[in-house]
């Protein structure tokens, strides 16, 4: 190759570093969409699953009840299918998870702790 050839480069397509389309971009001749984002949350893959297979989401579903269910199940075991559970219904509520902490503590003190006592009680207290 001489000097003064260039070799031809293919032109940006417009996609981002994991092949996915940039803003923006659109299909286009030579242009066939990059690489799908892929999904990682529990709901995200069991909707594409039921789609292609719903049979086996039920399956799926079936087994975790077993694991709760299943008296052997060692604790780490139920919580794990149980988290999987909450995930799938749509993940746990923000204003249950979310915990105030003001620096006060609840008590009640009792200023007159023989209030109430007779005198014949309190004699029998004292010796």
């Amino acid at each position: 190759m001489s000097k003064d050839s260039k070799q031809t480069t293919s032109a940006k397509l417009g996609r981002n570093s994991d092949g996915t389309f940039a803003k923006d971009n659109q299909l286009s001749v030579g242009n066939n969409g990059g690489r799908p984002k892929d999904d990682f949350s529990y709901r995200a893959i069991a909707k594409k699953q039921a789609a292609k297979n719903p049979a086996r989401i039920k399956k799926d579903l079936k087994k975790l009840d077993e694991i709760i269910d299943d008296p052997d199940s060692t604790p780490l075991e139920i919580s794990k299918a149980l988290d999987i559970k909450i995930k799938l219904n749509g993940g746990y509520d923000a204003q249950e998870t979310k915990s105030q902490v003001t620096g006060e503590i609840a008590t009640t003190i009792n200023e007159r702790p023989f209030e109430g006592l007779t005198a014949a009680e309190l004699r029998k207290l004292i010796k």
